[in-house]
């Protein structure tokens, strides 16, 4: 038995638990963005990263078309006096059928698991647009025909953002993400801390 006791409590084994806490916490990660689970809330620096860029727009309507009245996108950019329209699909708005009236560019964090849906209807809108997105997205067969044709903007962070509602360790996914964009930033490639 003491010995038994010696083993559960020593460093090695603490090493493997931790270790399979964070395999888990991957797959985990993955298996719920893979079901539908697309629900990585943007904190404010995340929203306060873009808001130099936006500058330009401040007479412009932001379309915020994954978004709510609570999201952190609507909450700061009118604290900022934006003029901003919402949707989402919980009120029957749905981003690949429903368009508000008036509207100038997007900004927003859509669900990853739709992210060649949503990329592909925004360039067909043929206005501004910045969406978070995993960095991983700037790979594949259909984003890279959409990218070269398009012309992507990336706007990246020194940081990862950490977003709220994340059931990984830290509330930090296991990549990084950044701001896709298009017609929207000054350079192909910008970096903000």
């Amino acid at each position: 038995m003491q010995n038994k006791e010696v083993w559960e409590n020593s460093k090695h084994l603490k090493y493997l638990k931790e270790k399979e806490i964070l395999k888990n916490n991957f797959k985990n990660v993955f298996s719920n963005m893979q079901k539908g689970s697309d629900l990585w809330l943007t904190p404010v620096y995340g929203v306060e990263i873009i808001l130099p860029y936006l500058k330009k727009y401040q007479n412009k309507i932001v379309w915020c078309p994954f978004d709510t009245k609570e999201s952190n996108f609507v909450k700061i950019l009118k604290k900022h006096n934006f003029n901003v329209v919402y949707s989402h699909l919980e009120n029957d708005q749905d981003f690949f059928k429903y368009e508000p009236k008036y509207w100038d560019l997007i900004v927003s964090n859509p669900p990853w698991s739709i992210k060649d849906k949503v990329l592909k209807r925004c360039y067909q809108l043929n206005k501004p647009f910045a969406l978070i997105l995993p960095i991983h997205a700037i790979s594949g067969k259909f984003r890279y025909s959409l990218f070269k044709k398009n012309k992507l903007q990336l706007l990246t962070s020194q940081n990862r953002i950490c977003f709220e509602g994340v059931a990984s360790k830290n509330n930090r996914p296991p990549f990084e993400s950044a701001y896709f964009c298009y017609n929207f930033l000054p350079e192909s490639i910008c970096h903000e801390k």
